[in-house]
């Protein structure tokens, strides 16, 4: 067992609070189709501009959304950081104390090494990282066209390192795929290549 491995070993049936970090087309679409596949898990949403909660309110997207990161993080089993990718960074270091023990955290984001070394460098050890990769979207930006069935019969790529604990990566391949999408896992640097390609 390597020092980033958790003792405790959640199931996709034992989550029940999931954080959707950033409220754009992803985010929205992330946010409805959670609160249609999985009814059962209570979902937060944070956005940092006053005017997207207000929007996202509106809109009907999330159940409960807050304005601050630790609030929004402090009782989730999952993390979904939805922002660009520039941003998770910050995003790790400013989150990491809030973090509740055995989290997982991963991300809709297109590029995965950088993102696992910031994840390495900044998230405490009792928490898990797993990069996320859903190759969906549409034309139209912004969260008035997120969609509930954005993510059916689209691709997730899953990124793993040797660290990354088992349990972590199948709670997250389970996520996408209740969600409606078809799983491929691979590591960072395959990830990168075959983006780029």
């Amino acid at each position: 067992m390597t020092t980033r491995m958790i003792c405790k070993v959640l199931k996709i049936k034992e989550i029940k609070n999931i954080s959707v970090i950033g409220l754009g087309l992803l985010g929205g679409s992330v946010s409805l189709a959670v609160s249609r596949c999985l009814p059962e898990v209570d979902l937060v949403g944070y956005a940092h501009r006053p005017a997207t909660r207000r929007k996202a309110r509106n809109l009907g997207l999330v159940p409960n959304i807050v304005g601050h990161l630790n609030e929004a993080v402090a009782r989730a089993d999952l993390v979904v950081l939805a922002t660009p990718v520039c941003t998770f960074e910050t995003l790790f270091r400013e989150m990491a104390d809030a973090l509740p023990d055995h989290c997982i955290v991963t991300d809709v984001g297109s590029t995965k090494v950088r993102v696992h070394q910031w994840a390495g460098k900044y998230l405490p050890k009792r928490v898990a990282y797993v990069g996320s990769h859903p190759l969906a979207g549409s034309e139209q930006r912004g969260l008035e066209f997120a969609r509930d069935d954005l993510f059916e019969r689209s691709r997730c790529l899953i990124t793993h390192q040797k660290t990354t604990p088992p349990w972590a990566k199948q709670v997250v391949t389970h996520f996408w795929k209740r969600l409606g999408c078809r799983v491929t896992c691979l590591s960072p640097a395959a990830h990168d290549r075959m983006v780029a390609l």
